[in-house]
């Protein structure tokens, strides 16, 4: 599950985390707040953006702290494209996501920085290297509400495969900013594209961009964002 990622503000991820000052004190606290490991490969990062980034999954954890059950490890994966900020992958037999932040291995945070200022219109606005981990959240959080409906761990992974849950919910959120004078007359697609070029890839990448999307801007977002994030909000909590 590829995607990018929301709400960079000073007040989130506050703590051990926001202070942190050296790899093992971020690995420290993502292991005692949420059980999750930081792979040693995390090292190999730019610390600063690497922190961002941690702050961005704990954005999202911490008003959905029960998805942090469906989250393994965090690792820079350099196998990943260059070109892919960060992914939410299944690690193969388990019930559980991996996060990569291999992109961020190969510059440094302004490099980031700089890419997703040529990207444009691709990501919502204010998109950064935390929100762009709040949006891999939203795909873990699309997952969990998957494993909900599930027998299996197979049929989970087929309903990701259909996008059954994102269709569902993103379709549900367009319904009620239709209602809206700003979302009055507009079709699913112009909502979609709205929140950013990349939300429009499919239905997964939306809900995705949506919560980065309402990380990075709050009440500032776009509405489909908030709608989007409201709806997960009520399923999973």
């Amino acid at each position: 599950m590829g995607g990018r990622g929301g709400r960079s503000m000073s007040s989130r991820g506050g703590g051990g985390l926001a202070s942190a000052t050296t790899f093992d004190q971020m690995r420290q606290h993502m292991q005692s707040a949420y059980s999750i490991r930081l792979d040693s490969s995390i090292d190999k990062l730019e610390f600063e953006t690497a922190k961002q980034g941690l702050l961005g999954v704990e954005d999202v954890l911490r008003e959905l702290p029960q998805l942090a059950g469906s989250i393994k490890y965090i690792d820079a994966d350099m196998g990943t494209s260059a070109y892919a900020y960060a992914q939410a992958r299944y690690s193969a037999g388990e019930l559980e996501f991996h996060l990569s932040m291999s992109g961020w291995a190969y510059g440094s945070g302004e490099t980031i920085k700089k890419q997703i200022e040529r990207d444009g219109t691709f990501h919502p606005p204010k998109t950064t290297a935390r929100s762009m981990m709040a949006h891999e959240v939203g795909h873990i959080a699309e997952y969990t509400l998957a494993d909900r409906e599930s027998a299996s761990v197979g049929a989970a992974i087929g309903v990701m495969k259909k996008r059954r849950v994102s269709t569902n919910i993103v379709g549900a959120a367009c319904k009620q900013v239709k209602k809206t004078p700003y979302g009055k007359g507009k079709k699913n697609n112009e909502l979609i594209e709205s929140v950013s070029g990349y939300a429009s890839k499919n239905r997964s990448e939306a809900l995705a961009e949506c919560v980065g999307d309402y990380f990075s801007n709050g009440k500032s977002s776009n509405p489909l964002s908030q709608a989007v994030w409201g709806i997960l909000k009520e399923k999973l909590g």
